[in-house]
């Protein structure tokens, strides 16, 4: 096993700033880094308005604290484009660093886990190969070693970029690679788009990046502007959405204000001046061996070169879309632009020559980088890279059919961003409205956003485009939101004076999430809402706006609803400025607990010397009740400032004051670290000995279980055995939350005491896996207390051994109900499936904490027994936990038909909660399949997050919006528009080569011929063998289109990408030996393209080939390959 101390090295390169690699790492050149502009996260909660999530507001963290919280858990961190994600993960790498390399020159026992940062964009194998490669460079790690550093959780993995994995392997190799940690607890973190946050579910914390606050931007502003920031700021108000809401936005307006005082009108119009701004400073003068004519195509350059790279490879499969390519080899990046230059000539050597050139040119003046990998070259940031796409995208739309947008580019995630950039270009009404219409018919959101994302002038078009759906209105408001346009707001505003109480509350939402100064009154009016959920939703609105102007009207709001009183408490804690601290002074006298509580916790988090003075005043002053609330009230300051007032009020002489006392370190125990508990630690042991108040000491010893300090082992042993009832059963509770082995023989005594301490004892060898206490637990298999024998049963199926197999079959016959499930809980645990009926039974029938324990016991027969219940259960139970659970277990099967076929009969289900419920493990284990219904109830029902929010998690898996459009064969592209009797012949010959597909399954299969050519209805079972009359018909058709290539110009490439993208797996899986032929020639042909009028012919008579054959396998495949040989072919 390799000593941490041999990771000094790798340390000390992440923290080195001296260090290229490891300044890329730290900060970025484009985006601000923490320091400059502290970035905040909240936890990610469902939406729905009905949501038992919704219960818990989200929490807000500073984004490297929230990190840090949640890493043990998993963290998946979602954000916007350019949110901070990735410098906030290299920052945290940098300091996680500082503090492994800190403990290990102090020569400290327990050093924290060593971070190590992949990112996904590059990956090609297995993410346990690529960590190798990365510490390859400072020590000498094999897979066994590095296998046992995940398994003892002394590494602490980032995985950057979710949404950049380059193709289905890397996916699965990231999430073989996730479960792998999430059963050794390894802590993880992942970044991801939004676009891409479904792809993660199960048992992972989502942490959602937050728009800068107004504060925010406005600070930032005038730090990087002390001249003209406030001029700047004053203009993009209104605008702060789309021109200012992440730091690389933000750092982008400021640079291109500084130059010329001009403000963009959009976010496309952001690039584009940016872009302007350093074509000008890309001067060959200032750098000689920079050509000018590269200066010159500098921006045709990288267009072309990014709408490829989104591009990526040629679809095989429409429903499985291949990924933009976000790093290249610089080899293939010169035969990229060495094909633009060449035009429609085939590249030759000056031209590749030039390419070379060009391309270092654009590479030294920082247009492009090298990646990671020192061969490969990238963007300085993905959404670099969307917006040169789109450069090269917008000039098309005019020219593209419907069915091209569609099926090119609107259907497909990866486009997403590079057409809501092209839309911010489109000038034309007529083209914007069509856009919008197009995009609506293929996905809701999509329609939505590229409303928003028209140019200002047009917005008002592209909105009645959404409003002349007639949506219900549930719908219609939501997409308003998505919009972010101006525009949207009268409709909004209208519901919001208007509409019913549901309507009201999502207008209120809606308009939390639009940076617009008009916006506060009408929220502030909202305010006196008469329906509370209104009013609540109002609060938390304004709360997101981050505007200090409202801190009076929420200080003068004691509102009659609870929910609305603690969400004010909330909000005032996040908004900036001393008049919200001012107000949560005020809030500590409310009679309220929730709302002084919380405000303790936001004062002990913003001011934490003033409020602990301030409750030490107040205690020193009063009796008992007052004195008790202010223990409540120092401990929910979570600060170790209150402790030494808590361990003084432990001699208090009333025992209530004492109890809380204890109550509130305990609760200290939880949120601080250990090294400032060591006095609260033997406060507690003083306590648990000699206070003469049993339920004190009794509370002094569950907390010292939960703080979990080893000092107080001996203590709690002794007093196991002499102190009061009450006492000795919290000793034998907190033994087994410490897991200290030590304690075993004293809790398998107290296994002979009272119930109610045996009950504990029992639990705590459980925790501890005591085998040795078998003996003494079997006694009590005859107790006559319920409670306790069912402890027993419990533990048998953790710690028991075969022999305890007749005890377990025993009691699965006990009369008593919860015996029963226990027992057959246990047997599952050996492996046993005699108590499957009872556990199907109780799944059924059982109270809460029975069907609980059933889920539990037929999920540890893996699936391969009563799936079909579980899944009943995951969509039929009325308690969201046990559906959750179910569904989180279900997750392994979801490919399963069994779970596809009931979760469609569920979204049918007129019975709504089956529906309802249905919806929400949609999230986890829809497939495509499902789309269309989920958009039709999209339309159809009030709580439309339910069906919206599973769309989106199903898309993000599969990267496509609509699986009836993915379904649709891929047409050729038209120039000139309307369909062509080429692009129905293309179709048939994809139809068939899926028969192909099967025929290579069945070899012999009856064919109706009808199904491919208009002439005869023929059905045919023939199976051909490879005769000389054959190879002389190939030879022929060779010959044939060899012809016609040579009287017909080349078209482009991406036309002949789309010819052959379906053919070539075929015959890669039919025939190697030419699959390696043709890719040699695989580069030949794409220099000689036919025009859409040649494939039409060589494709006639590849069909005809077929036609006079049929469909046997080795004779489809000849006449396929015979046609991509002859496109390959060089006509010289």
């Amino acid at each position: 096993m390799i000593a941490l101390s041999e990771f000094q090295r790798y340390l000390q390169s992440r923290i080195d700033t001296s260090g290229e690699d490891a300044k890329r790492e730290v900060s970025d050149r484009y985006i601000p880094t923490l320091a400059e502009l502290p970035l905040r996260v909240q936890t990610l909660a469902s939406s729905e308005a009905d949501s038992q999530e919704q219960q818990k507001r989200p929490e807000q963290f500073a984004v490297l604290e929230g990190l840090r919280k949640y890493a043990s858990e998993h963290v998946l961190l979602v954000g916007k484009p350019g949110s901070g994600k990735s410098t906030s993960l290299r920052r945290l790498l940098w300091e996680e660093a500082g503090r492994c390399l800190e403990a290990i020159e102090q020569g400290n026992s327990e050093i924290p886990p060593i971070p190590i940062l992949i990112e996904l964009r590059g990956l090609s194998g297995l993410v346990l190969a690529a960590i190798q490669e990365k510490l390859g460079w400072w020590l000498d790690l094999d897979e066994k070693t590095l296998k046992a550093l995940l398994r003892d959780r002394q590494l602490f993995v980032f995985l950057d970029g979710l949404n950049e994995l380059p193709n289905e392997q890397a996916w699965q190799a990231v999430d073989e690679f996730r479960q792998v940690c999430a059963e050794l607890k390894v802590p993880l973190i992942i970044t991801t788009r939004e676009l891409g946050s479904g792809l993660v579910q199960g048992n992972v914390k989502k942490l959602e990046m937050l728009p800068l606050t107004e504060p925010q931007m406005r600070e930032f502003v005038c730090k990087q502007l002390p001249e003209t920031g406030e001029e700047l700021w004053r203009q993009i108000q209104g605008k702060l959405r789309e021109l200012a809401e992440t730091p690389l936005l933000l750092k982008l307006l400021c640079d291109v204000f500084e130059q010329n005082g001009q403000i963009p009108k959009s976010r496309g119009d952001l690039f584009r001046k940016e872009f302007a701004r350093r074509y000008e400073e890309f001067k060959p003068e200032r750098y000689r061996n920079i050509s000018e004519d590269s200066r010159r195509f500098a921006f045709d350059l990288l267009s072309y070169l990014a709408f490829t790279m989104v591009q990526g490879e040629p679809h095989t499969d429409p429903c499985q879309p291949s990924a933009s390519w976000i790093t290249i080899p610089k080899t293939q990046a010169e035969k990229i632009l060495a094909t633009f230059l060449a035009g429609d000539r085939t590249p030759d050597v000056a031209v590749m020559s030039k390419a070379k050139e060009w391309l270092e040119d654009l590479l030294e003046w920082h247009l492009l980088q090298i990646a990671s990998t020192p061969t490969h070259i990238e963007f300085h940031h993905q959404l670099f890279q969307e917006y040169y796409a789109a450069e090269w995208l917008a000039p098309q739309l005019a020219e593209l059919s419907d069915e091209e947008l569609k099926n090119h580019y609107l259907n497909y995630l990866k486009w997403t961003e590079p057409l809501a950039m092209s839309m911010s270009f489109v000038e034309s009404d007529p083209l914007a409205v069509r856009m919008v219409k197009l995009a609506l018919d293929v996905d809701l959101y999509l329609g939505a956003r590229l409303t928003g994302e028209a140019t200002i002038s047009l917005q008002q078009e592209t909105v009645n485009v959404l409003l002349q759906k007639n949506f219900q209105p549930s719908l219609t408001i939501w997409l308003l939101e998505q919009t972010q346009s101006h525009n949207a707001l009268p409709f909004l505003l209208d519901v919001l004076k208007n509409g019913c109480s549901d309507t009201r509350w999502r207008a209120t939402r809606s308009l939390g999430n639009f940076a617009n100064v008009e916006v506060l009154k009408y929220l502030i009016e909202a305010l006196k809402d008469k329906d509370s959920s209104v009013r609540q939703k109002a609060v938390e609105s304004l709360g997101k706006l981050g505007n200090s102007e409202v801190i009076p009207h929420l200080c003068q709001l004691d509102d009659e609803n609870f929910l609305v009183r603690s969400i004010v408490v909330e909000v005032l804690g996040e908004l900036e400025g001393r008049a919200a601290i001012d107000c949560l002074k005020s809030a500590l006298q409310h009679e309220d607990y929730t709302v002084k509580t919380k405000a303790a916790e936001y004062l002990g988090q913003r001011v934490p010397q003033e409020v602990i003075a301030l409750l030490n005043e107040e205690f020193n002053s009063g009796n008992a009740d007052p004195k008790k609330d202010d223990l409540q009230l120092l401990g929910h300051t979570k600060n170790d400032a209150a402790i030494p007032l808590l361990i003084r009020a432990l001699s208090e002489s009333d025992w209530i004051v004492r109890s809380e006392a204890v109550s509130q370190i305990g609760l200290l125990g939880i949120w601080l670290n250990s090294d400032v508990l060591e006095n609260a630690v033997t406060a507690l042991i003083n306590i648990m000995q000699d206070d003469p108040e049993t339920s004190v000491r009794s509370s002094a010893a569950l907390h010292l279980g939960f703080i979990g300090d080893s000092r107080a082992i001996p203590v709690l042993i002794e007093a196991l055995s002499k102190d009061d009832l009450v006492v000795r059963s919290s000793v034998a509770d907190a033994l087994g939350r410490l897991q200290d082995r030590s304690a075993i023989s004293a809790l398998t005594r107290s296994l002979q005491d009272e119930d109610y301490v045996s009950e504990a004892a029992i639990r705590s060898l459980r925790i501890l896996n005591a085998v040795e206490s078998l003996p003494a637990l079997r006694k009590l298999l005859q107790s006559k207390t319920i409670k306790v024998r069912r402890e027993v049963i419990f533990t048998l199926g953790f710690i028991g051994e075969s022999k305890d197999l007749s005890n377990l079959y025993k009691a699965w016959q006990d009369k008593e109900f919860s015996i029963r499930v226990y027992a057959a809980y246990s047997l599952s645990q050996l492996n046993n499936r005699k108590g499957i009926p009872i556990l199907e039974d109780a799944l059924k029938t059982g109270n809460k904490d029975a069907r609980e324990v059933a889920l539990g016991g037929l999920q540890n027969f893996k699936g391969k027994v009563g799936l079909s219940s579980i899944i009943t259960t995951a969509l039929e139970d009325d308690e969201y936990s046990i559906r959750k659970k179910a569904v989180e277990f279900i997750e392994n099967f979801k490919e399963s038909q069994e779970v596809v076929n009931q979760l469609k009969i569920a979204l049918h289900s007129p019975n709504e909660d089956i529906c309802r419920n249905a919806m929400d493990a949609v999230k986890t284990l829809g497939n495509a399949e499902v789309l269309s219904r989920l958009r039709q109830l999209a339309e159809t029902i009030t709580v439309v997050e339910r069906p919206l929010e599973g769309i989106s998690s199903i898309q993000s898996r599969c990267q496509f919006y609509n699986y009836d459009i993915a379904q649709l064969t891929t047409p050729r592209k038209n120039e000139r528009g309307g369909d062509k009797q080429e692009d129905l012949v293309h179709n048939k010959l994809n139809i068939l080569t899926q028969e192909v597909k099967k025929v290579s399954e069945e070899p012999k299969r009856v064919i109706n011929t009808h199904n491919y050519f208009e002439q005869g209805t023929h059905t045919h079972t023939h199976n051909y063998a490879n005769d000389e009359t054959l190879k002389q018909q190939t030879i022929e058709l060779r010959q044939l289109v060899n012809q016609i290539q040579q009287t017909h110009q080349p078209t482009t490439e991406v036309e002949a990408a789309e010819i052959i993208d379906v053919e070539f797996r075929e015959i890669k899986k039919t025939n190697p030996t030419r699959w390696q032929t043709i890719q040699k020639q695989l580069q030949l042909l794409k220099r000689q393209l036919l025009n859409p009028k040649s494939h039409f012919k060589a494709t006639k008579a590849t069909i005809a080939e077929v036609a006079k054959h049929y469909l046997e396998e080795s004779v489809v495949s000849k006449a396929l390959i015979t046609y991509l040989d002859t496109m390959s072919a060089d006509s010289d």
